[in-house]
Formats: structure tokens, sequence, C-alpha cells
């Protein structure tokens, strides 16, 4: 959300959107017929353009309680042939201590190389007293805020800080920035954002004022109604919105919860004509020569066309560095291919241009795609303007496949058919046929993460090691590729691994972390090891189990908590997640294959689990589909139901036999018997417990389990040869447990003989 009082960046072309902040004009200060010169302070300060219209105000307004309101937001447009001028005006109210810093700073970006900036007034309202603040010069800032994303825009922010604001003042402000950017050929485009996300307000009104002749198409907010009146040769259209609550983002918003709040201006016709513009961006100039030499250095010794476009891409990829330089036209219109090839740097676009350049030289017909970022499977409840996209791939058409690939990606690997680009829902190709945006590759039935989980016994008394294999594919393992070129390894793994610190709370981390890449695909996997002492549970003495956790599954399912929703939820991932866990062991231990399966779900989601092994061994996979980009609001309550009830299933149980296949049907036997002795008259019922102490010797001689587990046995089997009267060999069961776990509470405890031991 763009806040008030600053210009709206879009990610690659950083076009200056105005949604600018406005006020109420009034008579022009004194000060202002005795302006400095705009060459002095980079800015200058005149009267209100004539051909403002104040808003009109209701008065009375109600407005959400908030530190800080807007009592007016004017925003006005005049267009005249090519020039553009963009009035604001802004009343902010300070109702709160708290509301003083947001109110008492107020930045205008523009862009110096198409743009200037007149202020107009700048009070301080205070118990109905007005005194101007235009009375001192305010800095110009080069703030580079895309610079971490290796972008230089050159865009220039008229930084205002007031002073002695105090709680129950107005600020007061209005300003004009004339200039629009060459690069659409005198086109109108624009995108007000009529709620702000900083605080309320009482009115947001939007004015546009251009000619009759202009046919600029409109897409208002639903509950705003244009009011249009013909002016002569000009057509008047206004925009109002009253008591406007503050924007304020549930967790996981979608970007299509911004756009009921957008009102978009075009001039373009459709989308075939905003593709025609874009074509004749890349229809620059190119060398023949200079491009030529290169593409045939990419092309020689190449056995297929596809091998030519992997080495082409590959080079403008890593071989040309990212850095975007947004200046004037350039937020739109690519450097010349040559240029970004001498340089060997550009942003998205001027790389799609080289790369494009370089297949045609090698007779491969290659195209520019405009995507969004944030619209994505939303791009066509826009109207058609170039400022519904943010980045530019490439479709590369071979031998009857169309390839949808992105220039940008210094990290990827892999053959053609594992470098598309998707996840951005639909596309413009920049082509002279082009009239509709077009379905590009989508995640849905990509995998995009898998965890492979190996807990292994080497022998059934030690603790079992644990092969944790993380697998990243497509963006996220470039994602990944991109953080260990930055990030110690050690580091990397310590984070990987906290999830199997919290499920495992004695593991340990053996050695370092693996790095394996692939060849063939775009995936990297990261390996992890670790010992896990205690990892058998005991209950009763009965079964060794163990709860095992897919967390990879389990956390993709932890959504927001909310009984309803107001706005759309994205889901942060798309596509397809496994976890998978394995449990193997040194010898059977079960007498037929684990067999189950299970699936749950609805349209959004889809879990599948499914339980399958050998005889000494047991895999689980939990596995995980996001079928659709967004939950929406009117869906939200049966779906998070179900999301919870799919999330309380997101569970296994490794379960071990503690006595042996082989001895198993002779202790059966002997239970029976056991069991089926006669009893002599009189004498009490102790049939379950002598039963009981054969499942228990049978247990301790099996094996399986470790010092702690056998201690715990020994003593269980105490307590039942003290019941039955077997003092002495209650005493060795009892001695036996401290030795095999001396750090354990005192075996006696629970055998009743400690008091006679004592003695």
């Amino acid at each position: 959300m763009v806040p008030v009082g600053r210009v709206a960046p879009l990610i690659l072309f950083c076009m200056t959107s105005a949604a600018f902040a406005a006020e109420n004009p009034a008579p022009p200060h004194p000060r202002a017929a005795a302006a400095a010169s705009h060459a002095e302070r980079g800015y200058a300060i005149g009267p209100v353009p004539e051909w403002v219209v104040p808003a009109k105000e209701s008065g009375g307004t109600p407005v959400e309680r908030a530190p800080m309101h807007y009592e007016l937001i004017d925003e006005q447009v005049r267009l005249g042939g090519k020039l553009e001028q963009d009035y604001a005006h802004v009343v902010r109210v300070v109702n709160d201590s708290s509301g003083l810093s947001v109110a008492a700073h107020i930045e205008v970006v523009f862009d110096p190389t198409f743009q200037k900036v007149t202020l107009h007034r700048l009070d301080l309202v205070r118990d109905g007293q007005r005194t101007s603040r235009l009375n001192k010069d305010y800095p110009l800032l080069r703030r580079e805020t895309q610079l971490e994303r290796q972008m230089y825009d050159g865009r220039e922010t008229l930084s205002i800080n007031i002073d002695d604001v105090r709680t129950g003042d107005k600020i007061d402000y209005a300003y004009t920035v004339s200039g629009a950017n060459p690069v659409f050929d005198g086109k109108f485009v624009h995108v007000f954002w009529m709620r702000s996300t900083s605080a309320p307000e009482a009115l947001h009104q939007v004015r546009l004022l251009a000619p009759v002749s202009r046919d600029i198409h409109v897409q208002a907010p639903a509950d705003v109604k244009p009011q249009i009146t013909t002016l002569g040769a000009l057509r008047e259209s206004i925009f109002r919105r009253e008591n406007v609550p503050r924007f304020s983002a549930e967790p996981l918003t979608a970007y299509s919860a911004l756009t009921k709040d957008q009102l978009w201006f075009s001039e373009f016709a459709d989308w075939g004509e905003v593709a025609r513009w874009g074509a004749g961006l890349f229809s620059a100039a190119r060398s023949e020569r200079q491009l030529a030499a290169q593409a045939e250095e990419l092309k020689a010794g190449r056995g297929s066309p596809e091998a030519q476009v992997l080495a082409t891409l590959d080079f403008v990829q890593k071989e040309v560095r990212y850095f975007g330089t947004e200046l004037g036209q350039n937020t739109h219109r690519p450097v010349a291919p040559q240029q970004v090839l001498k340089q060997r740097f550009g942003d998205c676009k001027d790389k799609v241009g080289l790369l494009i350049g370089l297949l045609q030289q090698q007779d491969i017909q290659a195209s520019p795609v405009l995507v969004s970022s944030f619209l994505r499977e939303d791009l066509p409840n826009v109207l058609p303007s170039p400022l519904a996209f943010d980045h530019v791939i490439s479709r590369v058409d071979l031998g009857g496949s169309t390839y949808w690939l992105d220039a940008t990606h210094a990290h990827q690997t892999g053959a053609l058919a594992e470098r598309q680009s998707i996840g951005f829902g639909q596309g413009l190709v920049l082509a002279a046929d082009s009239t509709q945006p077009v379905l590009l590759p989508r995640p849905y039935d990509k995998e995009r993460l898998n965890v492979r989980d190996i807990i292994h016994f080497k022998s059934f008394t030690e603790d079992p090691t644990l092969e944790a294999r993380i697998t990243y594919r497509g963006d996220y393992a470039e994602g990944m590729r991109e953080v260990l070129a930055k990030q110690n390894l050690s580091d990397v793994a310590n984070q990987l691994g906290s999830p199997y610190l919290k499920l495992y709370p004695k593991a340990r981390m053996l050695g370092t972390a693996e790095v394996e890449e692939s060849s063939a695909e775009d995936a990297v996997t990261l390996v992890l090891h670790f010992v896990l002492p205690d990892f058998w549970r005991f209950p009763e003495q009965k079964a060794l189990v163990s709860p095992l956790l897919p967390y990879l599954v389990h956390d993709a399912l932890v959504l927001p908590r909310a009984q309803v929703r107001e706005q759309p939820l994205a889901f942060p991932l798309l596509g397809i997640i496994r976890h998978t866990i394995v449990v193997e062991f040194p010898e059977d231990v079960y007498d037929k294959l684990p067999h189950a399966r299970s699936e749950d779900g609805d349209a959004h989601l889809t879990l599948r689990q499914t339980l399958t092994g050998t005889l000494r061994s047991e895999e689980f996979l939990a596995e995980l589909h996001v079928n659709v980009d967004q939950v929406m609001p009117e869906d939200w309550t049966a779906f998070s139901s179900k999301a919870d009830e799919m999330l309380r299933k997101v569970s296994f149980v490794a379960s071990l036999p503690t006595v042996p296949l082989a001895r198993q049907p002779e202790l059966l036997h002997d239970v029976k018997a056991e069991l089926a002795k006669p009893r002599a008259k009189g004498a009490p019922d102790n049939s379950l417990d002598r039963a009981r102490l054969l499942l228990l010797t049978a247990e301790i001689e099996g094996g399986r389990l470790t010092p702690p587990l056998a201690a715990q046995a020994l003593t269980a089997r105490a307590t039942l040869n003290t019941s039955l009267g077997h003092r002495d060999a209650a005493l060795a069961d009892s001695a036996r447990a401290q030795q095999l776990a001396p750090s354990s509470a005192d075996p006696l405890n629970g055998s009743g003989l400690k008091n006679e031991a004592d003695h």
C-alpha cells in the first residue's frame, strides 16, 4: 500500500504513479510572490494552479478514531497535450501524541528528469490560527530505496519535517508535481490509492480534468460513483470517498484485497495496444556486428538449438550482472542490447532485450513478456495499462515447444524444461499480434520443497542417527543458492536444523552440512546429520513408540487463526511440498509389510499421507498440494475448519515390537500356558502377573532396549517379583537397573524392597 504523500513505485519500472496526498486550496501565501529560484532549492514556491477547484467538504463527516487522521485528501490531475500536472492537498489532524511523528513528516517523491515540484502551502493550524512554514528551505534527498535490489532509480525526495507540532494541531499542505514520463508516448496512465495505510480519512477525492477528445478508461472502487461534467472542451471526472477507514492488512493478505481500493486510469484502449507499445520499446536499434559475434561464440560447439538457448540463457543470467538504472524513460525502455553487452549489467528488461537479440542472431524466435509479481492471476481484473506490470521475462519458441525464461535468475541450473518461470499466472507477450494476456506455466503440479528424513538404527541398543535431506526446487533452489553465497554454510545448517532440535530435544548435530547440486534439474539439496538420544518412548513397558512429525507439511498448514476474514488469504507457497520420514532397523521387525493411505482436503488444499515399508523399515509420506493461489473471504470459514482438521491428521507414530519375531511364537505359547494353569483353592489369582513377568523377561532378553529402557523394564519386573514373593529376583533386577541407569531415580522405590534393603 502506498502511504499518502508519496508517489507509488512499481518494483521493476519504478514508475512515479502519483498517488499524492492532497489538500484544500486556499489563497496563496504572501511569500509565493517572492518565490526563490527553483534551481537553488530544487523545488519552487508558487500559487495554486488556476484550474484547481477546491474539494467540497461535507463538514462533520465521522472518522475512525486514530492517533492521526486525514481531514482531507484531494488529488487532482490536469491533462493538456503531453503536459500533466498532479496537484495534491492534504489536511492532517493530530489526535494523540503517538500520531505526531507521522503527521509532522511529509515526503514528496519525484523524478527530476521529467518532473518539477511546486509547493503552494505548508501551514500549521493551532486553535484556528494558521502559521506558514514555507519560510524555510527543505532538503532534497537522493534516497535510493531500491539499491538493495540492485536498482538505481534516480528519484528525489523533498523531505519536510515540521517543528513544534502538538496534539490537536492540523498540518495543511499543498503542492503540484508537473511532468509526465515520455516513455508512455503522451498516453495517460495512473493508479490512485483511495485508502491509506497510515490513518483513516474523512474525505478522499480524486479529480481528473482532461480534454473531451481523450478516451481515458476508468476502473474505480465499487463504492465510488464518478461525477462527470463537460466544461467546454474539457471533461471533469470526480471520484469521492467519505469516512474511509485505515487499511489494515490481515495476515497473508492477497494483493487482490488492495486492488479494491485502487482507482485506475488508462488511455490504452486494450491489451493489444499495450503490447504494441511495449514491443516498440524493445525494437531499439541493435548493432548486428557486436551481437552477432557474441551469438556465434555461444552457438559454437552446441549440438542442438536447445543447447544454444541454454548456453545463451546461462550467459545472460550469469555473465551479465543485475543492476538497473531507472531514470526517465528507462523506467520502462530497455537499454540497447549492444550497450548491455558492453557494460555487462542491466535490469530485467535490459537482460531480456539482450537475450532476445542474441537468440534472434541464432535464428531462434523469442519475444519479451510483461508479467506482474503482485497481480499474477488477477491481471485480467485491472485495466489494460503498463502499470499492471513490474517484471519482464522472455518467450522462446523452439521446435514446437514454448519456454518461458527469466533472464535475471543468476542462480538457476538444469535443463530448459526445468527453468520455466512459474507462478506469474498470466503475461502479455509483446508482439504485433498479441491481443490478450496468455496463461503462463502454473506451479500447482510442481514440487517446490521436499524433505526426506532417514532415521537409521545400526543396532537396537544404540541411539539412532538421522540424515535430513532438504531439497529446494525452482525459485526456492535459486533463493537457497543465493543464501549460501552470502552466508556461512554452518549458519545456514543451524537455521535448517532448528526444527529437528525442537522435535528431538536431545538431538545433536553431527559433522558439517553437505550441499548437493543437480545438473539435470534446478534443484539443490542440503544434507544434515544428527544423533537422536532417547528416540523411543516405552509406555507401560509394552512396546517402543516414537511420534514422528513431518514438520514441513505441518507448518504449511499452520495458518492465521480467525473465525472470519474480510480480505483474501494468499498462500505463501504454491505447488507441492513433500515430507518423508523413513525408519530403518538392522533386522526384520514386522511380520507383514506396512501399508496405509489417506487423503483429505478441499478445492484449496489436498493432503495425502501414506505408510509403506519392508519387514525391517517404515516409510511415512505426507504430501500437501496447494491447488489455488488464494482463499476468498466467503470461503474462509469452511476452509479454515478443513485446514484445522487436516492439521490434526499430520502425524505418524513409529512402533517397534520389543520381542524379536523368532521369539514371539514361543512367548505366546508360554503366556497361554501360564494363564491356563489351575489355581489352588483359596489362592489369589495372579496369573496375569505371571504372564506379564514372562513378557518383561522376553523384552529384557530381546536385545532391543537401550540401557535406560532396559532399566525401566527391570524396575517393572522387580515390582512384579515383589508382588509374587520372589524377593531375591526383585533385588537382583533393582540392582541391575541401577547399574544400567545410575542417574535415574532409585529403582527400589518402585519395587517395594527399599525399606527391607535399608535394614
